[in-house]
């Protein structure tokens, strides 16, 4: 009978001890799943809060690059001729080269790079930053405008034309069509 007492409270305190671990590893599993969540969840709203920051900057860099038409910024044949023009380009340029950083692929601050580059008359470099764009965004009727102009300034007439019915077919009410009678 002794035996069996010692027996029965040691099973007694190893089984609460059992219970004490498994309750703690319980904890730890429920703690690390939260941790989890909250780092997704916390992923999620830095992607929002980034891709904040990368419109604010690129708003910046339109307005110091000349606003364009209704807040679009556009590709301008004109190119800066004073001092005011060309600093202008420079602070939007960091703000571009600011928002790329945030987000290296970001389809409009790579179309943003590409007007820059072409008002700086870097239209090979443009080119490229307009492929890029599109290359992350290809339903977009400006970023296909823009190639399309760059192309038809590089004398790849066939290619241009491509961009902009493309560009028309996606929106058919912009005033692209013009362009196509170059």
């Amino acid at each position: 009978p002794k035996f069996i007492k010692m027996t029965e409270t040691k099973n007694k305190k190893d089984i609460v001890a059992r219970l004490i671990a498994i309750a703690a590893i319980s904890v730890a599993v429920i703690t690390g799943i939260y941790q989890i969540s909250d780092y997704y969840s916390d992923k999620e709203n830095d992607v929002k809060l980034t891709n904040i920051e990368i419109n604010q900057l690129l708003n910046e860099a339109r307005d110091q690059m000349g606003g364009g038409i209704e807040g679009v910024l556009t590709i301008e044949l004109k190119k800066p001729t004073t001092n005011k023009e060309l600093r202008q380009l420079e602070i939007a340029r960091r703000k571009i080269e600011a928002a790329l950083i945030l987000n290296p692929e970001y389809p409009k601050a790579l179309n943003y790079l590409g007007i820059y580059l072409f008002k700086m008359d870097k239209l090979p470099e443009s080119k490229e930053a307009f492929g890029k764009a599109l290359e992350n965004d290809s339903q977009d009727p400006e970023i296909l405008s823009n190639l399309a102009l760059t192309l038809f300034i590089l004398d790849s007439i066939e290619d241009a034309i491509k961009y902009y019915k493309r560009a028309i077919e996606i929106e058919s009410t912009s005033p692209r069509h013009n362009n196509l009678g170059i």
